[in-house]
């Protein structure tokens, strides 16, 4: 109708995603790679929390959460992803007083 206000199409809306870490600007990868293993590693890093991965979740849950993300390449073989995956989730395990006391509890039987 004309002279009729329009619902406003922009309205935000709640998501149903978690709300995401507060994190540092995301890191962009060099055009030939990163020149060092370790700026690699800390971008893939970045990429895992950014995905929300946590202590509990396994190598297939990652994957299918990163693979499509460009940081995904921040780490040449797929071993070395993997290596990178397990040190942030032991990583992650330790900051998890939780975790630990069930798990340390078990590994001490």
């Amino acid at each position: 109708m004309i002279g009729q206000p329009t619902p406003n199409l922009h309205q935000t809306t709640q998501s149903a995603l978690p709300a995401r870490p507060n994190l540092p600007d995301e890191p962009t990868i060099p055009h030939n790679g990163f020149a060092t293993f370790e700026e690699g590693e800390k971008a893939f890093m970045y990429l895992l929390r950014k995905a929300g991965v946590d202590a509990t979740w396994t190598w297939d849950q990652t994957m299918r959460a990163i693979i499509t993300d460009p940081l995904y390449k921040a780490l040449n073989s797929l071993a070395e992803k993997k290596a990178t995956w397990q040190k942030a989730r032991h990583l992650l395990f330790l900051s998890e007083p939780a975790l630990t006391q069930v798990y340390g509890s078990i590994l001490r039987d």
